[in-house]
């Protein structure tokens, strides 16, 4: 965990945030359905433009993101890869501490 760093997020990266989401969701809401899946990936995309997103990236690899729009998280997921690692942690700080979210 040592040495990630909080950066933006580009709009041109949207389609890794949405795939990260997506791969976050599968591993952790057994509940969701197909369905539901494509039916908050349409929504989260569409609403991607109004939030302000934030990334901890690791050798040019994101491993979670923080979406914050009027000072409230809204979307915060991390890679099934590193869950509990710290990463979802050190994103609510950085809110926190800089949005006071």
């Amino acid at each position: 965990m040592i040495g990630n760093e909080i950066r933006v997020v580009k709009t041109s990266e949207h389609a890794e945030v949405l795939k990260l989401w997506e791969n976050s969701v599968r591993a952790s809401h057994d509940f969701i359905t197909e369905t539901d899946i494509e039916d908050y990936r349409l929504l989260i995309s569409n609403s991607l433009w109004g939030m302000e997103v934030f990334c901890v990236e690791n050798a040019n690899q994101m491993q979670g993101f923080i979406a914050l729009a009027d000072r409230k998280v809204q979307l915060l997921f991390v890679r099934p890869d590193v869950f509990g690692q710290g990463i979802g942690k050190k994103l609510m700080h950085f809110a926190i501490q800089h949005w006071q979210a």
